[in-house]
This record gives structure tokens, sequence and C-alpha cells, in this order.
């Protein structure tokens, strides 16, 4: 590969692709409120390389009440499989049978169009918290390759948001030449019982960035 193509290969990116984060926990305790995802409340987008925001690169999640990661991706599942309740009505992406908000989604694609291979290193970045703001203590995330089932996807990890520095891919994940790479990220709060009262009214701010491995 010549200089030019080594040059090409991330295209709008610099170096770094920035997904910036926005999370806030409900502001109420969790022994005061009934507000939770339990069991019974779901029913069962000329260089080489691109990045294609699908959500664009905000992700702006308040009000995020505590969930089941298995309740968390029906409610993710069921939209993308075009699903509706029993009236008839179409689901809301992240929104349990009570209307609440129990996750933030976010999409991303990268394609590789030079014969090469590219390594890429994706993490995310906390932001500092304002004066009298507070940390979650139990906001998890996962991962998955959307690219040959874009409903369910194969999940490539899942771990705990810390306000540390974190992969989200592993240190070096491959795009190979030639090839189109989907993704898509769930963050949820997860349902402790009573130790989610930390998490009342806690805030996350962040950003994901995507490098290439050279």
């Amino acid at each position: 590969m010549n200089k030019e193509e080594r040059r090409g290969i991330f295209l709008g990116i610099l170096g770094i692709v920035i997904l910036l984060l926005a999370i806030v926990g409900a502001s109420y305790a969790w022994f005061t409120a009934r507000d939770r995802s339990e069991d019974n409340v779901v029913k069962v987008k000329a260089a080489e390389m691109q990045i294609v925001y699908v959500d664009g690169r905000e992700m702006n999640v308040t009000g995020l009440i505590p969930g089941k990661e298995n309740i968390v991706f029906e409610t993710v599942r069921r939209v993308l499989a075009g699903e509706s309740n029993s009236k008839g009505e179409k689901y809301t992406i992240c929104k349990d049978d009570t209307g609440h908000n129990v996750c933030g989604v976010y999409n991303f694609e990268l394609t590789n169009n030079g014969n090469d291979s590219v390594n890429v290193m994706a993490s995310i970045e906390p932001s500092t918290l304002k004066e009298g703001e507070t940390k979650f203590t139990h906001l998890k995330y996962a991962i998955y390759d959307t690219t040959s089932d874009e409903i369910k996807g194969s999940k490539l990890g899942t771990g705990n948001i810390t306000y540390n520095t974190f992969d989200i891919l592993g240190s070096n994940y491959n795009v190979p030449g030639n090839s189109t790479k989907k993704f898509r990220i769930i963050v949820w709060l997860d349902e402790v019982g009573e130790d989610n009262n930390t998490d009342q009214g806690a805030i996350f701010r962040g950003r994901v960035t995507i490098k290439d491995k050279r």
C-alpha cells in the first residue's frame, strides 16, 4: 500500500471519529418507584475506509429506568422486526410496555473499499462531570455486529460503562478489504434492585472514538 492509499484509508475520520453520548438516569429512588422493566412488561447509517453515522453522532438518553438485558434487547428487536402490540400499534424502540425509556441505541457502519484489511479500535471516553453531578453505578453496554442479521445481530461484547476510557471492540478489530461492517451499541441501566438507588438522577456524558491501528 503506497503513501497516498494509506492516507485515504479513513475518510472524514482524520484518526478519530466521535460519537457523543449523553445519558441521564430517572430522578426517583428505586424503592419508591414502581416503574421498572420486569419480565412481564415486554410481551413476548474518494478514500478507502468510510464511516456512516446511521443515527447521527449523538446518543442522548434521559429518564432511563432500570431493566434487565433480555428485556432491553427485546424492546429493540421487536421494533426492528416490525412487530405491533395487541392493539395493532407499532412499538417504539427502547420503550417498554409502560412507555418508559429502558435504553439508548446507536448504529454505525465501517466500509473498507480497499483491497487490504484495516485494523480499528473503538472506545468510549467519558467527559468530566460538573460539580454536583453524580455517576452511574450500574450503567452497561452491549455491542453487536449486525452485518448479517440487522434485527438480532451477533453480540461482540458487553460490559460496564465506567468513567475511565475503555475499549468496546477489543484492541484490534479487523475490517476486511472490500467489505462493510455494521454495528449497534445498546446502553441500559442494569436492574439490581435497591442498589439502583445510587443511579437516580445520575449522568454520563462521553464519546465513542474509532481509530485506525496503523
